[in-house]
């Protein structure tokens, strides 16, 4: 169990909350993704780049709060 926000996050519940509701597109990481690194130097953290490089190359928008994802302008993010 992880707890983030003072609150137990029990992620196969979570997961298919989100998926039922119809309005997230859950997508596969490929190793090709890694690809995107050097266009995205304005998000420094690793797994931060792979999660805005796989936004980017969908076109899609992100639903985030990551301060620097949001800060580096590359992809649209939702708050």
């Amino acid at each position: 169990m992880n707890v983030k926000y003072n609150q137990p996050l029990l992620f196969a519940q979570e997961y298919e909350r989100l998926a039922e509701s119809g309005q997230f597109r859950f997508v596969e990481f490929c190793a090709v993704d890694v690809l995107h690194f050097d266009a995205l130097t304005a998000i420094p953290e690793m797994h931060d780049r792979l999660i805005a490089g796989v936004a980017h190359a969908l076109q899609l928008p992100l639903l985030t709060r990551d301060s620097e994802i949001v800060a580096s302008g590359i992809i649209q993010t939702v708050w």
